[in-house]
């Protein structure tokens, strides 16, 4: 992941944020590094908190997201990582060998 990469999907992730009003109505601090979105700050109540990782799903390029937000309202702190994309990497490692396997049994060559 390239700093030209991170500043895109940073600008993405701000425009998700603010598009659903979770940037302006919370003092959040956001920042990216190799695709991981850290996001630090409080928000006004557990809902809103827990609505940021639902607004980031959708945002292309993220790989995961470090978190850690106070909640104003009460005595939570809402600290937590998860890693983003559609299967984790050694599965689709697993399934390209498979695949290549498949293929090579079809043209007649031991894969092995």
């Amino acid at each position: 992941m390239t700093v030209r990469q991170d500043a895109k999907i940073l600008k993405d992730v701000i425009q998700a944020l603010d598009s659903a009003g979770l940037y302006t109505d919370c003092d959040l601090e956001v920042m990216i590094e190799e695709g991981i979105v850290q996001i630090e700050g409080t928000v006004p109540n557990r809902n809103r908190g827990e609505e940021i990782l639902d607004v980031l799903r959708p945002v292309k390029g993220i790989q995961g997201v470090e978190f850690e937000i106070h909640v104003l309202h009460g005595e939570d702190t809402l600290s937590f990582e998860e890693t983003f994309g559609d299967e984790d990497a050694s599965e689709t490692e697993a399934r390209k060998l498979m695949e290549d396997h498949d293929e090579l049994r079809e043209i007649g060559e031991n894969p092995m």
